[in-house]
């Protein structure tokens, strides 16, 4: 059973915008968070484990970054299936971290609960949707994040805060106690400081054939042409680094024609996955936030058929790229951290373009890593390398 108390906003700030208001990464931590591991501790003994507000945890209710949620859920009797494996391998919990709303969406914003701090500068963004997590490991409060990445949930708050995060291969983890958002795409996630440790935990949680041979990077020139010049730059200066350090071959390539009708239809799955999971939320007036209800309304009458097979053509196309010893390698997000008080306006124009460079991999259920290989302007921005299912090792071998 697990003890702790629940975190406030942080002090002594005060924005216009409620969910812009700074608040502190957990929303419930455990004490003690720290134990010495025991003489037959696992892979993972000792570390300590920050758990996004999206899995059962024993004794706690799931919360989901809605406080409807978190009202109507039960005391869970047991831990979801992740947390099972990696507390079996010797994790210790450190507490629940905050998520943002549904994890629908990739700011580190919850309108419910504000805007989780950066550590590395509490003037930007934190990214999300693993918005806890993430920060938790920044700030030296756990070892290991867990979370999950729907659209590019583990991967975009990685690459603002330089921290390694991977997404791993879609259904190769029991997610049983997992809150769904979009079932069809949703992954669990890890995020930490040295990969070498995510592989532990990769390990530890089933999801571990040995790696295969790789020999070349591909960068879709799609991809390139979704971020401004300074972006492109710093991840190509990167991605050269990595590649030659790795001895691998860095090709630009031309990426598929398809993509916005690819993207139109995962988003179409996506919203529609996320109404079907979340839809008796809006029944209560005022439980989720305008900006995520709508998200969800847009999900309602959709063809889901015709979507289905659009993204079955693409998962198809994509694997049969990486088929002969290809990952592909693009920047994880269109820039760094943003500010804090980036416009709405901006803040629709990032997106869109993260959207888009995250989604190849989640609509075809592959892993991918993004590696803290690049800055601009002196901020983070992470090199993302996406492999075929079950690359999960390859991925953190190569790059660690």
């Amino acid at each position: 059973m697990t003890h702790g108390v629940e975190s406030s906003p942080v002090a002594g700030e005060d924005l216009d915008e409620p969910g812009r208001r700074p608040v502190g990464h957990w929303r419930r931590r455990f004490e003690p968070v720290t134990a010495p591991p025991a003489a037959d501790a696992g892979a993972l003994g000792g570390i300590r484990l920050a758990v996004k507000d999206m899995f059962a945890v024993a004794g706690e209710r799931v919360g989901a970054g809605n406080p409807t949620v978190l009202a109507q859920a039960p005391v869970e009797e047991r831990h979801s299936a992740p947390v099972q494996r990696l507390v079996d391998a010797g994790a210790l919990i450190a507490g629940i971290a905050r998520t943002d709303e549904l994890a629908f969406s990739i700011a580190g914003v919850n309108a419910h609960e504000g805007a989780v701090v950066n550590p590395l500068d509490p003037e930007r963004l934190v990214g999300g949707s693993t918005s806890g997590p993430t920060a938790a490991v920044l700030a030296g409060e756990a070892d290991l994040g867990l979370g999950t990445d729907t659209a590019g949930s583990i991967r975009v708050p990685a690459s603002y805060c330089g921290l390694w995060g991977l997404r791993m291969t879609h259904g190769a983890v029991d997610v049983r106690g997992m809150w769904p958002l979009a079932p069809s795409f949703d992954a669990v996630g890890l995020v930490g400081r040295d990969p070498r440790l995510l592989a532990a935990a990769v390990a530890a949680l089933g999801a571990a054939p040995p790696p295969r041979a790789l020999d070349r990077l591909t960068v879709p020139r799609t991809a390139l042409d979704l971020v401004p010049a300074a972006t492109r730059d710093a991840f190509l200066d990167g991605a050269e680094r990595l590649s030659r350090r790795r001895g691998l071959a860095l090709e630009i390539a031309d990426g598929p024609a398809e993509l916005e009708e690819w993207f139109r239809s995962f988003r179409a799955i996506q919203g529609h996955e996320a109404w079907q999971s979340n839809h008796h939320l809006l029944a209560v007036p005022g439980a989720v936030s305008e900006e995520v209800a709508g998200r969800l309304r847009a999900g309602v009458d959709v063809d889901a058929t015709t979507h289905r097979a659009v993204l079955a053509r693409a998962a198809a196309l994509l694997r049969e790229r990486l088929a002969d010893g290809a990952l592909l390698c693009l920047p994880s997000a269109s820039g760094p951290a943003p500010r804090l008080d980036v416009t709405p306006d901006e803040q629709d124009q990032l997106r869109s373009g993260t959207l888009r460079l995250g989604f190849l991999a989640s609509l075809a259920g592959l892993p991918a890593l993004s590696v803290p290989a690049a800055e601009v302007g002196g901020r983070p921005l992470g090199v993302a390398l996406v492999g075929l299912p079950y690359d999960d090792l390859a991925l953190l071998d190569l790059a660690g």
